[in-house]
């Protein structure tokens, strides 16, 4: 039987490692509000409409979304935790009345409705999914005409920082020991790093739990698969951050001429490069050169499992260089961070012992990106 991604990992451990600081709720819900701006939707578009969510989690998000005013509000988990979490925040920051929403325990593959609806959402969940097209396509059946879907994707590049650190993560701990013992091991390591992250909403244990102590396949998603699986009856609305810019006269949009997804595409592939590093932005590279350092990624990301399995860090002195002379070609920085973790690497293998990643620490990817579709279809 095919391990379930994400689920049997949080029902195995009773956990939803997903939750959020709302401590200040009105920078929150601006946080929301400033992510529905980028994908195109302000806040009345949601009032009086019906909205279904997949994989809330524990609902932190879920509470902005209903705070809109939909009509009716259906989120759909297999989580039990998660689904538990989710009823008990919405009720708490429900505004008015309960009776507009419903959490459903679900398989989402499973989940079964004869409605479609006007907003779907999916977020952090596609990219790790045994088979992420597909399981894009099944959500996006519950979408009406007309209407808006919201996912996530994560390309080899945005998540390549964040794979050299789950790589030197499992030289570190035993996956034998319990999270907590696991935990005690990584914090030292991976504190100091996050902290460069200086917006993160996600409790450092959390995203210790979820990120690398969850065992996930190597599926990913990138803006560019998502929009040619959803090419026969979507169009690309909105993304966050911003991507692509259209200075095409909106009277020639028309018939033919439209190609909303096309132009997506190649301003994906021209500004990829843009999501190996938050801390930059650079112009516009060929689409054939992006597409060799996402290949490079690509390898990257495969090795890190046979790495988890059994700690040969040897592809890791050939693929790193490659990509370190690539990135050199438009960032001597970045180029820098990743030859410090190759030093790191080498010193591991010769004493045992991780050194300090100083030229490493402040290296994060953009590493998840949203995107919104209208279904034209």
């Amino acid at each position: 039987m095919k391990n379930i991604p994400y689920i049997d990992f949080y029902r195995k451990h009773i956990v939803s490692p997903v939750s959020q600081d709302i401590s200040d709720i009105e920078k929150h819900f601006e946080r929301r509000n400033s992510l529905y701006r980028h994908l195109g939707i302000i806040p009345l578009f949601l009032s009086g409409k019906n909205v279904i969510e997949f994989g809330p989690g524990c609902g932190y998000n879920s509470i902005y979304t209903n705070s809109l005013g939909p009509a009716l509000y259906v989120l759909v988990d297999g989580n039990p935790t998660g689904v538990n979490n989710t009823k008990n925040i919405l009720a708490q920051y429900a505004t008015s009345s309960t009776s507009n929403y419903k959490v459903v325990e679900s398989m989402i593959e499973e989940y079964q409705d004869s409605m479609t609806y006007d907003f779907v959402f999916c977020e952090c969940l596609i990219p790790r999914q045994n088979d992420p097209t597909q399981f894009l396509k099944n959500i996006s059946k519950f979408v009406k005409p007309g209407g808006i879907l919201v996912i996530t994707c994560v390309c080899s590049i945005s998540w390549f920082s964040e794979a050299l650190r789950r790589i030197m993560s499992y030289l570190i701990i035993d996956e034998a020991d319990l999270i907590e013992q696991n935990l005690k091991k990584l914090r030292p390591f991976l504190e100091p790093q996050l902290k460069y992250l200086t917006h993160m909403s996600r409790p450092i244990d959390d995203w210790i739990i979820d990120n690398i102590l969850n065992p996930f396949n190597n599926s990913l998603l990138s803006i560019a698969d998502a929009i040619e699986a959803l090419d026969e009856q979507f169009d690309i609305y909105g993304s966050s951050p911003h991507f692509c810019s259209d200075w095409r006269w909106y009277k020639e949009l028309h018939g033919n001429y439209r190609k909303f997804n096309i132009l997506a595409k190649e301003t994906f592939y021209s500004n990829a490069h843009n999501l190996m590093d938050h801390r930059f932005l650079f112009p516009k590279r060929s689409v054939e050169r992006n597409k060799y350092l996402i290949d490079l990624c690509n390898q990257i990301v495969k090795t890190r499992t046979e790495i988890e399995q059994n700690r040969n860090l040897d592809k890791l002195f050939y693929i790193l260089p490659k990509i370190s002379e690539e990135i050199k070609t438009f960032s001597n920085e970045i180029s820098d961070s990743i030859n410090d973790y190759i030093q790191a690497i080498k010193y591991y293998k010769e004493y045992n012992k991780i050194p300090s990643l100083n030229g490493f620490m402040q290296f994060w990817g953009r590493g998840v990106q949203y995107l919104s579709f209208i279904k034209t279809k």
